[in-house]
């Protein structure tokens, strides 16, 4: 990692494109962005009545929460039927306000889903000012994530979805960033903090962080203890209070729902785990399937980036465990 960064073919033929071709070619991008916003409106008038009847688990735990009862289903019965934390505690916050509680719900995943699309714009035109991502190009991943109909549909549906995709989405780019360009090592424990938060938004985002204690660990940077360190202190920091939190409020670090799902297991849900697995690695974009390959040609090529290692794994654990 690190050094002089070669321009890609497709920078370079972009580049060649975005200099010569006539002005108002160059408003296309723009004109995909609008295009792809009336298809974001579209998405959210067909489906606005849609709304998951699991959030409204949620929603009950907030309203004992606002009503003084403590964060519980029944008053007195200290049970963690819920998975979200972090996201119940936005949602209560907005409820003390006299806001609805299935608005605020919509209210936090939507403002979570502008947060995204602002921090890819941000990261792709401004973060990336170094001649390796073209603003032509730059354009794709943002219509990508402007139309993503999942994730406006989790908007309007009241669970957690959004949010924790916030958190997962600048703890990966801020961590690769941190890895890929010394300058913004400083940064490693801002991603700490966003998976932090994103464990207290859903407690199996801390796979993510994860991977990225693994990838520091096997790294061959100088200064990898010490970037460690300052990775993992937020995670403590925050984590560590929240958890001794749990286990003296409830009894237990994970939620009820796991016991419930994990503890005994039957052969048809040991089946019907390993046919949802086939299944996503059949399905496009079959990243569990490419992510091996993709390894190897790198080890082929003696040119393995780390870097994109990381941002290969942790997609594809995003993917994973949506599955």
């Amino acid at each position: 990692m690190g050094g002089e960064i070669r321009e890609s073919k497709v920078i370079k033929v972009m580049k060649y494109f975005n200099n010569n071709l006539p002005g108002y070619y160059k408003t296309i991008p723009f004109l995909g962005i609008g295009a792809a916003i009336i298809i974001s409106m579209y998405c959210f008038r067909w489906n606005y009545q849609f709304f998951h009847d699991d959030a409204f688990i949620t929603l009950r735990y907030a309203q004992n929460f606002i009503n003084g009862n403590g964060i519980t289903w029944n008053y007195g019965e200290y049970v963690e039927g819920y998975t979200n934390f972090f996201y119940l505690l936005l949602i209560s916050l907005l409820g003390l306000l006299d806001v609805n509680l299935i608005l605020a719900a919509r209210i936090v995943s939507f403002i979570a889903y502008l947060l995204i699309i602002i921090a890819t714009i941000f990261y792709f035109l401004v973060f990336r000012k170094s001649g390796r991502t073209e603003p032509s190009l730059a354009v794709i991943p943002i219509i990508f994530i402007i139309t993503a109909f999942p994730l406006m549909i989790w908007v309007l549906g009241g669970l957690e979805g959004p949010l924790l995709a916030l958190f997962c989405t600048l703890g990966i780019w801020i961590f690769f960033e941190s890895i890929e360009d010394p300058r913004r090592a400083k940064y490693i424990s801002i991603s700490g903090v966003c998976f932090a938060l994103a464990c207290m938004t859903r407690l199996d985002a801390a796979l993510f962080a994860g991977i990225s204690i693994i990838f520091l660990l096997i790294s061959k940077r100088d200064d990898r203890m010490k970037t460690l360190l300052f990775f993992i202190l937020p995670l403590l920091i925050i984590l560590t209070p929240y958890m001794v939190w749990k286990i003296n409020y409830y009894g237990n670090i994970l939620p009820n729902t796991f016991y419930v799902r994990v503890v005994g297991v039957t052969n048809f849900k040991a089946i019907t785990g390993i046919k949802y697995i086939v299944s996503y690695c059949l399905s496009p974009p079959f990243l569990l399937v490419l992510l091996p390959f993709a390894v190897a040609i790198s080890l082929y090529a003696k040119k393995f980036n780390r870097g994109m290692w990381y941002l290969l794994t942790t997609i594809t654990e995003i993917g994973r465990a949506h599955v």
